[in-house]
């Protein structure tokens, strides 16, 4: 077999792979994988929890978050209100920034985090060593096939081909687990001191109210928010402070702000088993 250099990292090729199975569209609709519109995908209607989507008023001067259903079916099927684009954007984008990235306010919803942090690692990193016993035995027993095959010990007939193929794609899974729990780890939530998340918070704040910075502001909250549901006297915003912690944790070590998978890790060993002597 001729051996051929690698052009790309097992961590960014896993992130494409990762980011383009989301995208799919029968995972996740085209119309909210492309939309430029904040909210799209993540606010809901309180009432029946159905997707709310944009409708245009007044030959398009003004757009309005409107419950899905109440859209198609009318109002027997859901009384659920319509808001305003720009007022419910602004309302979620301000407890955003008033309440989650408040001056001491990070501290309080990622201390608890930090004080559990040290016992899930110890969790995964056992979880970590029982993945690369299985691989090292996997690998072992890839290199015999493939050294019984170079001598003509064994036949590479169609059985034997199906089954170095379910091996190969077995050992490849075990990889990206090791590569996934390995950058878990790494990226945990550790060294957060008041300092680094008031550093955090300011510069999340300034990039989140810079003008031209459209894209940035959906891509992070998208990442900081999993659903906005909102009713006509309130408007109910969920989250995760796993997910916080682990976004400040990466402008930590990194100094960037950047909502994505790994950046950095690289692995030491091709994750494609070849036969001995390639």
């Amino acid at each position: 077999m001729l051996e051929t250099p690698r052009i790309i990292d097992d961590v960014d090729f896993n992130a494409a792979r990762d980011r383009l199975e989301n995208n799919h569209p029968l995972t996740t609709s085209p119309r909210v994988v492309n939309s430029e519109i904040l909210l799209t995908g993540l606010a809901h209607c309180a009432k029946c929890h159905s997707p709310m989507r944009i409708q245009t008023g007044k030959s398009g001067a003004y757009r309005y978050y409107k419950c899905g259903k109440r859209a198609d079916a009318g109002n027997s099927v859901c009384t659920g209100c319509s808001v305003r684009m720009e007022r419910l954007d602004k309302t979620v984008l301000g407890v955003i920034l008033d309440r989650t990235l408040a001056p001491g306010r990070l501290d309080e919803l990622i201390s608890p985090l930090l004080e559990r942090n040290l016992d899930r690692e110890r969790t995964v990193q056992n979880r970590i060593k029982g993945l690369k016993s299985d691989k090292r035995e996997m690998k072992t027993q890839l290199d015999a096939l493939w050294r019984q095959i170079s001598t003509e010990d064994l036949r590479l007939d169609a059985s034997l081909k199906a089954y170095i193929e379910k091996m190969q794609t077995k050992y490849e899974g075990i990889a990206r687990a090791i590569t996934r729990l390995e950058f878990q780890n790494k990226v945990s939530p550790r060294n957060l001191d008041s300092k680094s998340l008031s550093n955090f918070s300011k510069e999340l704040r300034n990039r989140l109210t810079a003008e031209g910075q459209s894209q940035f502001r959906r891509t992070y909250v998208r990442s900081l928010i999993s659903r906005v549901d909102v009713d006509q006297e309130k408007v109910q915003i969920c989250g995760s402070n796993a997910v916080l912690a682990g976004l400040a944790s990466g402008y930590n070590q990194s100094g960037r702000l950047v909502p994505t998978f790994v950046q950095e890790w690289r692995t030491g060993e091709d994750s494609n088993p070849r036969p001995p002597d390639s």
